[in-house]
């Protein structure tokens, strides 16, 4: 980390962040001890503040849900407004919306194996 940190607008700091898995209390005491100027180091934290929310707000529910039920976007890859939700995730360094993602999506694809299986194995046992 280097003084170039106070030039960062909240996106490129947020690349930052994210390119060196540089975790939020490394960066603050950084900030808190190398920074002179009160006013600079308060604006700094600010962005930092800001930039870790944005990279860990999670899924909504709706969008939980969805993923379940239609795995890696099954239904809405076949629009452009897919592709282009999980591109703005990663443009505006959302990590926690990807992971969730992903993660939700490999549930959904575990319930639909696992689903028929179970039917099976409870309705259809002879």
């Amino acid at each position: 980390m280097n003084r170039r940190l106070l030039g960062y607008n909240k996106e490129q700091l947020i690349e930052h962040v994210i390119l060196n898995d540089i975790k939020k209390e490394d960066i603050i005491k950084y900030v808190e001890s190398n920074l002179i100027d009160e006013k600079e180091k308060e604006a700094l934290l600010v962005k930092i503040d800001e930039a870790y929310t944005r990279i860990n707000i999670p899924l909504d529910l709706d969008s939980k849900i969805l993923f379940l039920l239609f795995p890696f976007g099954i239904v809405s890859a076949f629009t452009d407004s897919h592709t282009d939700e999980i591109e703005r995730y990663r443009e505006y360094g959302n990590v926690q919306k990807i992971k969730d993602y992903r993660r939700y999506s490999l549930f959904g694809i575990l319930m639909y194996v696992t689903l028929p299986l179970l039917i099976k194995l409870l309705f259809f046992n002879t």
